[in-house]
């Protein structure tokens, strides 16, 4: 990811949006908004960030219907969720619904948060992987669906 493309910062604290927007610029990232809802985030996505750093919980809606309306704009967006939910379960859901990764909000979300961009920047070798794995999930349903219809016209002669 080049240092110049734009970064969105979505979450509704805004003292730790800011935190997180000084913490890229001081890594060189100098083109950073902060959007302290979903519905800002999704009404600037026209300007196509390369990354979405995405707040689990927002005041005016959950983070994951945010990304599923960033993924329905562009699939291949990463977008990386940073929440205080420690559970697996959410991590789970966020990964299923399209995200890059999950960094929990604690002591470490920084160093974790410095890891996941650097994957990013290791080449396009994660983004490839990513946009692999999508392409391979909606293969898997298209089959599934194939495999119901035609189930339920077999079982209904």
């Amino acid at each position: 990811m080049n240092k110049k493309e734009l970064i969105f910062v979505v979450d509704d604290d805004p003292v730790y949006a800011e935190m997180l927007k000084t913490y890229l610029e001081a890594n060189g990232y100098l083109n950073v908004e902060i959007h302290l809802s979903g519905k800002s985030c999704l009404n600037n996505i026209f300007k196509k960030p390369s990354l979405i750093l995405l707040d689990y919980f927002l005041e005016d809606s959950k983070g994951i219907d945010v990304l599923i309306e960033v993924v329905s704009f562009d699939a291949n967006l990463p977008v990386i969720f940073l929440s205080g939910q420690e559970s697996v379960q959410t991590a789970i859901d966020t990964l299923k619904y399209g995200a890059f990764d999950y960094v929990a909000k604690n002591d470490q979300t920084f160093d974790r948060l410095t890891a996941v961009i650097g994957r990013l920047n290791q080449g396009q070798d994660a983004v490839l992987k990513y946009k692999k794995n999508r392409a391979r999930k909606k293969i898997a349903i298209g089959v599934l669906a194939v495999v119901i219809v035609s189930l339920t016209f077999y079982l209904s002669i």
